[in-house]
């Protein structure tokens, strides 16, 4: 990998004034402590899902970013609200029937929504840095 697509790709990722470094690290220290079992139970229930969207919406904006050649490029919120409806039809509604480890929760889908505006308050603006051809 060159250099100057490094450059590139940090000057698209969403990093929200070191929001995503924190979230990052929390969804790191969340899953470490459910897999030692020290995770209390509010954090085992929702912590992972309100993480959810805004890791994987900065992923996907990051992506449109590289792929329009703009980091002042911002995901509609259409494309957030359908993440969070499709987000909560499968993993609430299709998977616990497919899975029996899996159970439905509907607050879980009020957990995706919050990441939601998590993301969309905090992640989802435009990089204003020139770096190159973007």
């Amino acid at each position: 990998m060159s250099d100057r697509y490094l450059i590139r790709l940090a000057g698209c990722i969403p990093w929200g004034r070191g929001l995503l470094p924190v979230l990052v690290v929390s969804f790191v220290v969340i899953r470490l402590a459910e897999a030692q079992g020290g995770a209390p139970s509010l954090v085992r229930s929702f912590g992972g899902d309100l993480l959810c969207l805004p890791l994987v919406l900065s992923v996907v904006l990051t992506a449109h970013r590289l792929s329009v050649r703009s980091c002042r490029f911002t995901l509609p919120r259409f494309h957030g609200l359908l993440t969070v409806v499709l987000f909560g039809i499968f993993f609430e509604g299709i998977l616990p029937l497919l899975t029996a480890g899996a159970v439905a929760d509907p607050l879980d889908v009020l957990m995706y929504l919050a990441g939601f505006l998590v993301f969309q308050l905090g992640l989802n603006q435009p990089t204003w840095r020139y770096h190159g051809n973007l």
